[in-house]
């Protein structure tokens, strides 16, 4: 795929195949958009992004479950890999708490 940044956390939940569009916010502003997830957990997704993210980034998610169900998520981004062919960068996100800011979004 390409170049890798990771830390040092690893996955210790089953992951799910989750094609969703997903939203994305980060901490007053300095980043937002939509793109589409790969993979899903109850500890984290796994986003496709136009652009780079630092690791340990706080991002804001909103991730439609069904077509009435939209979960808020606050997360960090644990893991991000460059796609050679694409310029693209994948990211890991773990999730942190249940509750999103009132300024996200």
């Amino acid at each position: 795929m390409g170049e890798s940044v990771e830390s040092s956390d690893r996955r210790n939940n089953q992951r799910i195949n989750f094609r969703e569009p997903v939203q994305y916010q980060g901490k007053d502003l300095c980043f937002f958009g939509g793109t589409l997830s790969y993979d899903l957990s109850e500890g984290g997704i796994r986003l496709s992004l136009p652009d780079f993210i630092p690791l340990d980034t706080e991002i804001f998610l909103k991730i439609p479950l069904d077509r009435e169900k939209v979960v808020d998520r606050t997360g960090r981004v644990v893991w991000v890999q460059k796609v050679l062919s694409m310029d693209r960068y994948q990211a890991g996100i773990r999730f942190e708490r249940l509750d999103v800011p009132e300024y996200a979004f």
